[in-house]
């Protein structure tokens, strides 16, 4: 099982490169890296420059989530395998809850090499509708609160608190920012959040490429 929205490519030697590794039956799912662009293709940027995990790769993917849906295929027999198939409450995080609860009962396996181009533009869901991630990525930590250490709790409420405190500077909601401000311990992600305050929002626009228009 593999996914390609209307609004994005794949390599045309994607799924002839990605079906060798099923000669492993427990693999389950094999996904790459990919390439992100706006308008012009030329100008596309890599989305992970970190080497990605293979094998079982729950804990990678708690600590940094760098599977995206349009790279993977996935084992039709893990798929079913699953009491729940896609969460129909998830219209944003979806692919997030997905991919997490297949890498707690297969194999993966990463492609270094883009292999599919992510088309960025102010139709895409989490564009659209950023107030609604957050909302849903705080519903899956509490439904989920019982399967994680209290380290990786804390390790994506942080990345959720940051998504939020970022969404607020781009809308100009500068009261919520400093709330959040003052509730946040002193530590390295206050000063990072301290810095995103004072920035610009045109270069956060930048920088955060989920914001762009």
């Amino acid at each position: 099982i593999s996914f390609l929205d209307t609004d994005d490519l794949w390599e045309n030697q994607k799924l002839e490169l990605q079906m060798l590794y099923f000669s492993n039956s427990e693999i389950g799912v094999v996904f790459s890296n990919l390439w992100i662009f706006k308008k012009k293709i030329e100008n596309k940027k890599i989305y992970s420059k970190k080497k990605l995990p293979s094998g079982k790769i729950y804990k990678n993917l708690i600590k940094e989530y760098n599977v995206g849906i349009i790279t993977t295929v996935i084992r039709k027999k893990f798929y079913l395998d699953l009491k729940k198939k896609f969460d129909e409450r998830f219209s944003i995080i979806g692919d997030f809850d997905l991919i997490l609860r297949l890498s707690k009962i297969c194999l993966f396996k990463s492609v270094q090499k883009p292999l599919a181009f992510y088309r960025l533009h102010g139709k895409n869901l989490s564009t659209l509708d950023k107030n609604r991630e957050i909302n849903e990525f705080e519903i899956w930590i509490k439904e989920n609160k019982y399967d994680l250490s209290k380290s990786q709790i804390k390790k994506i409420q942080k990345n959720v608190n940051y998504r939020k405190f970022v969404n607020c500077k781009i809308d100009r909601d500068y009261k919520e920012c400093a709330r959040m401000l003052i509730k946040m311990e002193i530590n390295p992600f206050n000063i990072k959040c301290l810095i995103v305050l004072l920035a610009p929002i045109s270069l956060l626009k930048k920088l955060m490429w989920y914001h762009q228009d």
